[in-house]
């Protein structure tokens, strides 16, 4: 993965990138930017972002209940993609998840 991406976890401020970036990655059916921010502020999920200096390429989202975590989404710009970024996203939700 390229050093001067960033992993960090999902807040507001990253909401419109993601939501930017859902579009490019599920055009039809991305997510808005207000469902990434009910999702950043729910929690039961957990949400990281990939950040190359102001742009979000990446995220990875995750729904705890109970016991078990659900990925609901996971996404990498097309520009870093093949790059070990949706790896790096994944390895960082089953972090958490084995954390809880």
């Amino acid at each position: 993965m390229d050093t001067r991406i960033t992993l960090l976890p999902m807040t507001e401020a990253y909401a419109p990138g993601a939501a930017r970036l859902d579009q490019i990655t599920f055009p039809g059916e991305a997510w808005s930017e207000e469902a990434f921010l009910r999702e950043a502020r729910t929690p039961t999920s957990f949400y990281v972002v990939a950040v190359l200096g102001e742009e979000v390429v990446g995220f990875a989202g995750m729904q705890q209940v109970l016991d078990e975590g659900y990925i609901t989404n996971v996404a990498v710009s097309p520009d870093c993609r093949r790059q070990g970024v949706g790896r790096a996203l994944i390895g960082t939700l089953v972090s958490h998840a084995g954390a809880q």
